[in-house]
């Protein structure tokens, strides 16, 4: 089986690009922080010091492997979509559904290892350049310095090669789930079923984000604005996972309200409200970065804007959870963002031969083109939308707390701001990833897929 798997990623680099950079991007940004713990740990280091580097690594160090673990298995999810008639060919010549899963463990596991180690040295110099901003920003004293150990690096390099397996595991339970000779024959169709896990996984997260939401209305007010933090910053973050992870049923839904007005606007945007009802889990898998993205960026955002706007003194500590806070979600947005990109484009590269096909039969490259900007757009609403009303677990409690008011002073602008790169980025990765694919000419894309 290992010897399978090393020649099945010899002809097949390409398809683990995306898989690839996803791990890559994702064991960069958490040992960028995770070698902060390292710092904190050093000769001449103060308690506070320390104090201050190990909530930054944890925080966001935590944060960050579950987002890798979304954006490994989204990106896994389609590598095994365009390969599952291989895959249902190797279960009618005799392997079985363990099997099958073991190759695709093995292959994301040498991937793993391999863009984890190499994210290291990159992840070191994004370490030094955090701690140079928090020292610029007097949270630590300008004498600490930034180490970072090889054990560290063997737990990274192993932090991500467990969350790669999850992720592979995840993957590839839905293409094994069904009849090999249906598979086979391309008959096989995700619909817009999500699995039990899912559902329940969504659903736990939600309650939690519920439960974060409302402790940060009855706990006892304090003067301690970070204690209010704690409670009410991870509250969008866990609203945003859960509603991404049931981002199926929200575009289905969010299609069947605003698709019937939507087509009459012409052929191609028919075609793409078609296709958003009957692909829900396979456009999902660019919905639920963009839901992250937008929900856990405004709710952070708002909520420095809120405590900036009842801080009357420029006291460390408020610049400091200041910064904390805007690095954070400055790491997230990144990878999130990155996330949308190479989501849309593995996916829209998945769907070549569906292009091709339209092409034989009578669509012109621009009619496709428009086709997937449409789809593009019902992307970018819909996670802008919902990311929008998970961001209000954060603001809402805190602005009530904090100000007494239901919403903050500063107007829904920080909003737009976060909702036109949300969608510029979108849209713009759907046409120029929809103009590659149908570059070559019909004919050849169909009879060499």
């Amino acid at each position: 089986m290992t010897r399978l798997a090393m020649a099945s990623l010899r002809s097949r680099g390409v398809s683990l690009l995306a898989c690839f950079v996803s791990i890559f991007l994702g064991a960069t940004i958490i040992t960028g922080f995770s070698s902060l713990l390292d710092t904190a740990s050093g000769s001449g280091v103060s308690d506070a010091d320390s104090g201050t580097l190990v909530t930054m690594a944890s925080v966001v160090g935590g944060w960050g492997l579950i987002i890798v673990l979304f954006a490994v298995s989204s990106t896994l999810g389609i590598t095994v979509r365009q390969r599952a008639s291989e895959l249902a060919l190797l279960r009618t010549i005799g392997a079985t559904n363990s099997q099958v899963r073991a190759l695709v463990r093995r292959e994301t596991a040498v991937v793993a290892v391999v863009a984890s180690a190499l994210a290291l040295v990159p992840g070191w110099l994004l370490g030094r350049w955090i701690l140079s901003l928090v020292v610029s920003a007097d949270m630590v004293d300008d004498a600490v310095e930034h180490r970072f150990t090889v054990p560290t690096m063997v737990v990274l390099v192993v932090a991500m090669l467990v969350v790669s397996l999850v992720a592979a595991t995840l993957a590839t339970r839905r293409a094994t789930s069904g009849r090999a000779n249906e598979a086979l024959g391309g008959s096989v169709s995700l619909g817009n079923r999500m699995g039990r896990l899912r559902v329940v996984a969504g659903l736990v997260a939600l309650l939690i984000g519920a439960s974060l939401s409302t402790l940060t209305l009855v706990l006892p007010k304090t003067d301690d604005p970070f204690g209010v933090m704690m409670t009410a910053g991870p509250a969008s973050i866990f609203w945003a996972l859960g509603l991404a992870l049931w981002s199926p049923w929200l575009l289905k839904g969010f299609v069947s309200v605003v698709g019937r007005p939507l087509a009459v606007l012409g052929v191609p945007v028919h075609l793409a409200v078609a296709n958003a009802r009957h692909r829900t889990i396979q456009l999902s898998t660019t919905l639920m970065p963009i839901i992250i993205m937008t929900g856990i960026g405004t709710g952070t955002i708002y909520l420095v804007a809120i405590q900036n706007s009842i801080t009357t003194h420029a006291d460390v500590d408020s610049k400091s959870i200041a910064a904390l806070n805007y690095i954070v979600i400055g790491m997230v947005t990144v990878f999130a963002a990155i996330m949308v990109v190479n989501t849309l484009v593995a996916a829209t590269n998945d769907r070549r031969r569906e292009f091709a096909s339209q092409r034989l039969i009578g669509s012109t490259t621009g009619d496709i083109t428009a086709s997937v900007a449409t789809e593009g757009a019902l992307l970018a609403v819909t996670g802008i939308v919902f990311g929008g009303l998970a961001s209000l677990g954060t603001i809402i409690p805190f602005a009530l707390v904090q100000t007494d008011e239901w919403l903050p002073d500063d107007g829904p602008w920080i909003f737009i701001g976060i909702a036109a790169v949300a969608a510029i980025l979108t849209l713009g990765t759907s046409v120029v990833a929809a103009r590659r694919a149908v570059r070559a000419p019909a004919i050849e894309t169909v009879l060499a897929a």
